[in-house]
């Protein structure tokens, strides 16, 4: 995965059975854009989240796909942006 690929508007699968047009995985939001190590998206129906970068398995021209489920993604999303931590 490359930081360059991850742009806002593209959609988020979790990992799953195809929802949008065959393509794999459940469409869970859409990239709003690259926060330090998070990915910052809007939710489907839940507002705006974060979730770590390391959960993002591949990527293509429209969609970011995660190596978590759908059900694993709704318990893991933060909703506030997580906390940078200053200086040692």
């Amino acid at each position: 995965m490359r930081l360059e690929d991850i742009k806002p508007g593209l959609m988020v699968h979790a990992r799953g059975d195809g929802s949008m047009g065959g393509a794999p995985g459940e469409h869970v939001g859409t990239v709003i854009g690259v926060e330090g190590e998070s990915l910052h998206m809007q939710q489907e129906g839940a507002g705006e989240v974060w979730i770590p970068l390391a959960w993002v398995s591949w990527t293509d021209d429209r969609t970011i796909h995660l190596s978590k489920t759908a059900s694993e993604f709704v318990t893991g999303a933060e909703h506030q942006a997580p906390s940078r931590q200053v200086g040692p």
